[in-house]
C-alpha cells in the first residue's frame, strides 16, 4: 500500500503573509485594481483565516501597486489601517486623522493640499472640509486609496452610527 503524503499547504496559518510570501489571487489582485482605477469601492469579505489581510498588506505594496497600476501608481496613495485594536472612544476625527496622514507627505509639494488638510482638521473633519480635499485631489489626477482591515468594527462601534460617515466614505 502507497504511503500517503500530506497535502501542500498554499498558505502560512497564524499571520497574514507579507507581499513577498504572497502567492496567487492574480485575477483578484487585477480585479481589484481595476476598480480603483475607476473610483470603486470595494469590500472583501469572508470568514476569518481566509486571507483578507494577507490581500490588504498585497494590495499596500508599492511594487504591486507599479507592477498593476504602472504609472498610474504615483497618482496612488495607499494608507493601511488595522481597526481590530480601535477602543471605545475610538470616533471619526481620530479615523479621519490616521486616514489622512499620508497626505501629509503630498501636501509636502502643494500647498494648497497643505491649507486644506490644515482646514479640515480645524473643522474637525467635517462633511464639506472633507469634499473640498478630496475634490482638490481628484482635480489634481490623486487618489487617497484607505485599505481597511477589520472594517466591521467600524460598522458595530457606538461612535460611528451615523450613516453620513459613511457616505463620505
Amino acid at each position: 500500500m502507497p504511503a500517503k503524503t500530506a497535502p501542500t499547504r498554499t498558505f502560512i496559518y497564524g499571520r497574514p503573509v507579507r507581499a513577498s510570501e504572497f502567492m496567487d489571487r492574480r485575477d483578484t489582485i487585477r480585479t481589484i485594481f481595476n476598480r480603483l482605477r475607476h473610483s470603486e469601492s470595494t469590500a472583501i469579505v469572508g470568514e476569518p483565516h481566509i486571507g483578507k489581510s494577507s490581500l490588504l498588506l498585497k494590495l499596500a505594496d508599492p511594487a504591486t501597486q507599479r507592477t498593476y497600476l504602472g504609472e498610474d501608481a504615483q497618482c496612488v496613495t495607499v494608507n493601511l489601517l488595522d481597526l481590530h485594536p480601535i477602543g471605545s472612544n475610538y470616533a471619526p476625527n481620530a479615523f479621519w486623522k490616521e486616514a489622512l496622514e499620508p497626505l501629509q507627505q503630498y501636501s509636502d509639494r502643494d500647498a494648497a493640499t497643505a491649507s486644506l488638510l490644515e482646514r479640515a482638521a480645524q473643522e474637525g473633519y467635517a462633511r464639506r472640509s472633507l469634499e473640498r480635499l478630496f475634490n482638490h485631489l481628484g482635480r489634481d489626477n490623486q487618489r487617497l486609496v484607505l485599505l481597511l482591515d477589520e472594517f466591521e468594527r467600524l460598522l458595530l462601534h457606538p461612535n460611528f452610527q451615523d450613516p453620513a460617515f459613511f457616505a463620505l466614505l
